[in-house]
Formats: structure tokens, sequence, C-alpha cells
């Protein structure tokens, strides 16, 4: 079973620990009022597109600043589509 895993990571100062915490249960961020939507959005859409087969993970850095984690089943590309 092949995997492609890709990270994308700053140096900011991380996800404050509740909303670090949230993420890692797999629960919403998104407040009633519409906001912090943008990772929920990205889980629904990945949802979507792989059902179950697929992995995020939220990581604060040691030295600060914070680590998202996508691994999603290998898929090879089509390059018909592109000619």
């Amino acid at each position: 079973f092949r995997v492609e895993r890709t990270s994308s990571g700053n140096t900011g100062t991380g996800f404050p620990d509740e909303v670090l915490s949230t993420l890692n249960s797999g629960l919403s961020l998104e407040h009633k009022d519409g906001t912090h939507i943008g990772i929920t959005n990205v889980i629904q859409r990945l949802h979507l597109l792989y059902d179950e087969d697929f992995s995020i993970y939220f990581n604060n850095l040691p030295d600060g600043g914070a680590l998202v984690t996508v691994v999603l089943p290998y898929q090879p590309i089509n390059t018909e589509v592109f000619s």
C-alpha cells in the first residue's frame, strides 16, 4: 500500500493548545458565526475525495511554529490529461 505524504509548516507561534487538541480529536473548529472554517473545509474535502483513506496530523514544532502533515493514497498522475 503506497502513500503520498506532504507536510507544511511555519515559524509562527503554533496552534494554541485547545485548538491542537480539537484538531487532533477530529472535531470541527468551525464556530457558529462562520469563523475558523478553513481547516474544517479542507478536512471535509479530503473526506469527499478519499472517504476514510487519508490521515491528517497537526503538531506544534519544538522551537515554535505549526506543522500539518497529510497522508493520501498514492494515485499515479494520468499524463494524458495534460497532453
